[in-house]
């Protein structure tokens, strides 16, 4: 059993982070019917991890959110093995409470530092704190980053101020260079205008569209409905989604050759030759597929075992 909450990709692998197992594990991209690499275990140490939170992928590296262990960890992009890592627990400029949404660019690295109610901007070479912008969650955010040239796109949960029953599902667009916001996106299904909603996993970024995960929560707190919805990054416009009952975890968008898009919401969809990979749960039991999407007609199912 392995349960990965996040992901990375490039054009020959797909790497995410076991939060069952405390590991990173590799697939390739042309066989995903076993483990390529697999790295860490539970534990303090160099070697390991305390659930595995969101993964950002550089050039020659990963960076690594390990919540428990409050700290951000480097790994390898060729082999997984440990680099370097950074933070301890405490509210200081080299401290951490909770590092969830994480990532980087070629010089930077952004963190969701959820304790300490802050988004913080770091170099990449020397962890120096760089800038510190404080947020207004109001519960466990779960936050999930992803970023561009310009911005930084943070998906997070809110308790609603309109009723406290309920949670609202957020995607703020921040200034990469300060942090300030400059928008905020509330996040509800197509047609919806009214309920309770918590992201699941990490977002994906793809030339002009954000995908988020997302699921509704139900008076007995549970989830029952997944989407994946495809939005406008400048206006947070949504241009196609997908629902389904059984539960996903994490949207990556790739720019893989593959069939063209077909329309879905009676719209085209506007990158051709794009497609999602996701991770479907049967209840309450992995059924160990991933599945590749684009957006509504299913392409392609492969196995993994494990």
């Amino acid at each position: 059993h392995w349960d990965c909450y996040n992901g990375a990709a490039d054009n020959e692998n797909i790497v995410c982070g076991d939060r069952t197992n405390n590991r990173i594990i590799s697939f390739a991209r042309n066989d995903l019917s076993t483990f390529s690499i697999t790295y860490g275990s539970f534990g303090p140490g160099t070697s390991n991890f305390n659930l595995i939170h969101e993964i950002a992928q550089t050039k020659n590296s990963y960076f690594i959110s390990d919540l428990t262990n409050q700290r951000v960890k480097l790994h390898s992009r060729n082999n997984l093995s440990f680099q370097s890592m950074f933070g301890e627990l405490g509210s200081g400029t080299t401290n951490f409470h909770q590092p969830t949404g994480v990532t980087a660019d070629n010089s930077e690295i952004f963190v969701s530092d959820e304790g300490n109610k802050r988004i913080i901007k770091m170099d990449q070479s020397t962890f120096a704190l760089k800038v510190s912008q404080i947020v207004d969650h109001n519960t466990n955010a779960d936050t999930s980053l992803t970023s561009d040239d310009k911005n930084v796109y943070m998906a997070y949960k809110k308790i609603s101020e309109s009723d406290v029953e309920a949670q609202n599902v957020l995607i703020d667009v921040r200034d990469k260079g300060n942090l300030s916001l400059i928008s905020r996106y509330k996040i509800l299904p197509i047609d919806v205008t009214t309920g309770s909603y918590k992201i699941v996993g990490s977002i994906g970024l793809l030339g002009r569209y954000i995908f988020i995960p997302f699921a509704n929560v139900n008076d007995l707190g549970e989830s029952d409905i997944y989407y994946i919805q495809k939005i406008l990054k400048e206006t947070g416009e949504v241009v196609a989604q997908y629902a389904t009952t059984s539960r996903l975890v994490s949207a990556l968008g790739y720019n893989r050759s593959f069939d063209p898009m077909l329309k879905t919401e009676s719209k085209p969809l506007k990158v051709e030759g794009r497609y999602l990979q996701l991770k479907f749960y049967d209840g309450d039991v992995v059924d160990n597929y991933w599945r590749i999407f684009n957006i509504a007609p299913l392409l392609e199912v492969q196995p993994l075992s494990y």
